[in-house]
C-alpha cells in the first residue's frame, strides 16, 4: 500500500511511538483526583494529624474550614484549612468519623465551617485515556510518515523515469507536403535540397560530403516550423520521434542527461528496425538548449553537455539521424550548441510572410474551402500584414466559418434550430448556398486585428458623442484620402497609405477608428511625415468643427512621437523637415540610439528607453525636433481639413448612420461629393523659428 522505507527511518518511527505511549503512561498512572480542582487549587495536601494541629495549636491563623461533599454521598471526602499564616492545606477524609472530629476541634476553636458540594468526576478507563493521550500524535507521525514517503517516492520515480517521451508523427492520416508549405519561397529551396540529400545520399557520399548533422528551425510563434519538419517527413517518408523540449527538464540531477541519451537510444533502436533514417524533432527547444552562463543548474547543464556529446555523432551517413530543433528565441541558445558541427550547421530562419506569402498561404488553406465568387484573396492578403501561417489558419478554418455559420441561421427561426425534428442543413439551405463569402473573411479578419466589436454598442452612444467621435474620425480620413490621392511618380505609396475602413465603433469599449495599410514595408520620409499629419488629423477636426478637444487623442499622440522618435533615432531621418532657423536647416547627425527590452522573435513590445542615451545636448535638440515635427504635422492637417470644410459636414453625417464603413464605400461618396475638383494640391509648410512659432503654408 505505502512505499517501503529505509531501515534508519522506521527506526526513528518506532522511537518515537515507544516515547509517546511511555509519556501517556506515566500522564495517566501520575496520582491525580478531579474532585474540588478548583478549590484545591492554592492548597497543599498534608496528613489529617497536621490539619488537626494547626487547628489547635494556631486557631487564630485559620479562617475558616471547608467541607467538600461530592454530590450523592453522604459524608464530605474532603477538608480544607484556609488560613492567614503560610499555610493553605488539605486532607482526605477517611469517614464519618473523621469528619465529626474535625468539626468538634473547629466548633471548639470557634473557627467558621463552611461546605462546598462538587460534581464526582467523569472516571474513564484506562483504555480510553491512553487513547485519548497518545492518538493525536500517533496521527500525527501517521501524516509525517506519509508526507515523507511520498517525497520519497516522487524522488525515487524521477531519478528511475528516465526514458525520453517522444511521440511517432503520423504520417499516414496526416501526410504533408512540400506543396502544402506556402509564403517562403526562398526557405523552400533550402528544404528541397536537404529532402534530396536524405533521399539520395549516394551523391554526396560519392563527393566525401555529409548531411548536416543537425537543422536549427528559427523564427517568430506561428510561421510554421513544425509542419515543416512534418513536410519532410512526408515527402521523404522518414519516421519522426517527436518532443517537448520541457519533456527533458527535471529537478533531478542526472535525469535529463538521461532522457537524452534515451532519445538517441530510441532513434537507434527505430533505425535499425526499419533500416532507414530517423529524425528527432523538439519543439520548444530553448527549454533544453538555453546558456548555461545563464544560471548555476546543474541539471541543466548536465542536460545540455549530454546534448553536445550526442550531437558529435548525429549526421554521420552511418548514424543516420538528422537532429531538428525549433524555437523562437534562438538568442537564448548556448553557443556550443548553435556551432558549426552542431545546429549551426544548418540554419533556417522562417519569417512572417510578405504580402506574395500570405496570398499563398490563403491560396492552400482556401483551396478545399466552400468560397463565393466575391473573395478578393489578395485584399485580404494585403489587410492581414503581419500575420502568420498560423494566422491564417485561424481565419480560414475557425473564425469565417462561423462567422458564415451566423450569417446563414439569423434568417432561420429559433423555434426550428430546436424543434424535436432537428435541424438538417438541406432542408433550409439550397445546394451551393452554403458558401463563406467576402463579407465573412473581411468581417472575421477585423474580429482578429480589433477584437471583438459590438454591434449594438452604436444604439448605446450618446448622440453627442457619437458625433464627436464621428468629427475626429472623419478629420483622419479626409486627410488620409488627401495624402494617399499625392501618391504619383516613381515610387508608389511615397506620401499616403491605402485606407481599408472607417468605424465610430471601437473595439473593448474605446472610440472609432481609421485602418490604413502601408504599401511598402519600407516607407519613404514623406510618408511618415503623412502619417503624422494623419495621426493629428482627429484633434484638429475637432477643434475645427466642435470648437472643443477631448482626450480622444491620446493613441493618436502616442504614435505621432514613436514615429517622430524611430525617424529622429533609428533611421537618420532627422533632416526631413522644413523648418529653418537663421536660415540655415537644423539637422540631427546620423545616431542611432536602439531602444531596449523585448525579444524580437517574441513580438514583445520595444519599451522607450528611460533615457535617450546620447549627450545632454543631442537629447534637447531631439525634444526640440519632436516639438516642430508635431506642430508641422498639425498645421498640415489643419490646412486640408479647412480646405474640406464641406466634406467633413457632408460625411460626417454618413458616418453617423452608417457606423463603419469599407473604403469602396468611402471612395464613392468621396467621388461623389469632389466630382470636376482638382485636389493635386499639397501644402509644403515652413515653420518659422520666432517667439510666435508661426506656421505658414504655401
Amino acid at each position: 500500500m505505502f512505499p517501503k522505507l529505509p531501515k534508519a527511518t522506521m527506526n526513528w518511527f518506532l522511537y518515537a511511538a515507544i516515547a509517546f505511549v511511555i509519556m501517556g503512561t506515566v500522564a495517566f498512572v501520575w496520582p491525580h483526583d478531579d474532585d474540588g480542582d478548583n478549590l484545591l487549587k492554592f492548597h497543599s495536601q498534608k496528613d489529617l494529624s497536621r490539619v488537626q494541629q494547626v487547628i489547635r495549636e494556631n486557631p487564630a491563623t485559620v479562617k475558616t474550614i471547608t467541607f467538600v461533599r461530592v454530590k450523592g454521598e453522604a459524608f464530605p471526602g474532603k477538608v480544607l484549612l484556609d488560613s492567614n499564616g503560610e499555610e493553605n492545606i488539605w486532607s482526605p477524609l477517611a469517614g464519618e468519623e473523621e469528619y465529626r472530629r474535625i468539626s468538634a476541634t473547629a466548633d471548639s476553636a470557634k473557627i467558621a465551617i463552611n461546605s462546598q458540594v462538587v460534581e464526582p468526576s467523569q472516571k474513564t478507563s484506562l483504555v480510553l485515556q491512553l487513547a485519548i493521550t497518545i492518538v493525536p500524535w500517533l496521527l500525527f507521525m501517521l501524516v509525517g510518515w506519509l508526507m515523507f514517503s511520498k517525497m520519497s517516492a516522487a524522488s525515487q520515480n524521477g531519478s528511475k523515469d528516465k526514458n525520453a517521451k517522444l511521440t511517432r508523427l503520423d504520417l499516414v492520416s496526416k501526410k504533408v507536403s512540400l506543396k502544402d508549405v506556402a509564403g517562403i519561397d526562398d526557405e523552400k529551396r533550402t528544404l528541397e535540397e536537404l529532402i534530396f540529400d536524405l533521399k539520395h545520399p549516394e551523391l554526396l557520399t560519392s563527393l566525401n560530403g555529409q548531411i548536416p548533422r543537425a537543422v536549427l528551425l528559427k523564427g517568430p510563434p506561428g510561421v510554421g516550423k513544425t509542419y515543416i519538419v512534418q513536410a519532410i517527413a512526408g515527402e521523404t517518408s522518414i519516421p519522426v520521434l517527436s518532443g517537448a523540449g520541457s519533456d527533458f527538464v527535471e529537478m533531478y540531477v542526472g535525469v535529463g542527461a538521461a532522457r537524452i541519451r534515451d532519445a538517441f537510444a530510441q532513434a537507434r533502436r527505430l533505425r535499425d528496425e526499419l533500416n532507414s533514417w530517423v529524425i528527432i524533432f523538439i519543439d520548444e527547444f530553448t527549454s533544453i538548449g538555453q546558456n548555461r552562463a545563464e544560471g548555476d543548474n546543474k541539471e541543466h547543464k548536465q542536460t545540455v553537455d549530454q546534448l553536445l556529446v550526442e550531437l558529435n555523432g548525429a549526421g554521420d551517413l552511418n548514424e543516420r539521424i538528422l537532429f531538428i530543433a525549433a524555437t523562437n528565441q534562438p538568442e537564448a541558445l548556448d553557443a556550443a550548441v548553435t556551432r558549426s558541427g552542431r545546429l549551426g550547421d544548418l540554419v533556417i530562419e522562417i519569417s512572417k510572410p510578405d504580402k506574395d506569402g500570405r496570398l499563398a498561404i490563403l491560396r492552400v488553406k482556401l483551396e478545399n474551402m466552400p468560397i463565393a465568387d466575391d473573395v478578393d484573396l489578395e485584399k485580404i492578403a494585403n489587410e492581414m500584414t503581419g500575420m502568420t501561417g498560423a494566422d491564417i489558419d485561424t481565419l480560414v478554418r475557425k473564425r469565417a466559418p462561423a462567422q458564415a455559420k451566423r450569417r446563414l441561421l439569423r434568417g432561420v427561426s429559433p423555434a426550428l434550430l430546436f424543434s424535436e425534428k432537428g435541424f438538417r442543413v438541406t432542408d433550409h439551405f439550397q445546394a451551393g448556398a452554403v458558401k463563406i463569402t467576402m463579407d465573412d473573411l473581411w468581417v472575421s479578419l477585423m474580429e482578429m486585428v480589433l477584437g471583438n466589436i459590438n454591434e449594438t454598442k452604436g444604439r448605446r452612444l450618446e448622440p453627442q458623442l457619437k458625433r464627436m467621435i464621428a468629427y475626429h474620425e472623419t478629420g483622419h480620413l479626409t486627410v488620409a484620402m488627401r495624402k494617399l490621392l499625392q501618391n504619383t511618380g516613381r515610387w508608389d505609396g511615397q506620401y499616403g497609405d491605402e485606407i481599408t475602413d472607417i468605424s465610430i465603433l471601437g473595439p473593448n469599449g474605446t472610440g472609432g477608428f481609421v485602418r490604413t495599410n502601408p504599401r511598402h514595408e519600407m516607407p519613404t520620409a514623406r510618408n511618415l511625415k503623412s502619417r503624422l499629419a494623419v495621426a493629428m488629423a482627429g484633434n484638429v477636426a475637432e477643434a475645427l468643427f466642435l470648437g472643443e478637444t477631448t482626450g480622444g487623442c491620446q493613441n493618436d499622440v502616442e504614435m505621432a512621437n514613436r514615429i517622430i522618435k524611430v525617424m529622429l533615432m533609428q533611421i537618420n531621418m532627422s533632416g526631413y523637415h522644413n523648418f529653418r532657423k537663421d536660415e540655415r536647416l537644423i539637422k540631427l547627425p546620423a545616431i542611432s540610439v536602439k531602444q531596449q527590452g523585448g525579444s524580437r522573435y517574441l513580438g514583445g513590445a520595444m519599451t522607450e528607453a528611460p533615457q535617450y542615451g546620447m549627450s545632454d545636448y543631442s537629447a534637447s535638440q531631439v525634444d526640440e525636433l519632436i516639438k516642430v515635427y508635431l506642430e508641422e504635422a498639425e498645421a498640415e492637417a489643419r490646412a486640408y481639413l479647412k480646405e474640406e470644410r464641406e466634406w467633413v459636414e457632408y460625411f460626417v453625417p454618413v458616418l453617423i448612420q452608417k457606423e463603419r464603413m469599407r473604403f469602396a464605400e468611402i471612395k464613392e461618396h468621396w467621388d461623389y461629393f469632389h466630382k470636376g475638383k482638382d485636389l493635386s494640391r499639397a501644402f509644403a509648410f515652413v515653420y518659422d523659428w520666432d517667439e510666435n512659432h508661426q506656421v505658414s503654408a504655401s
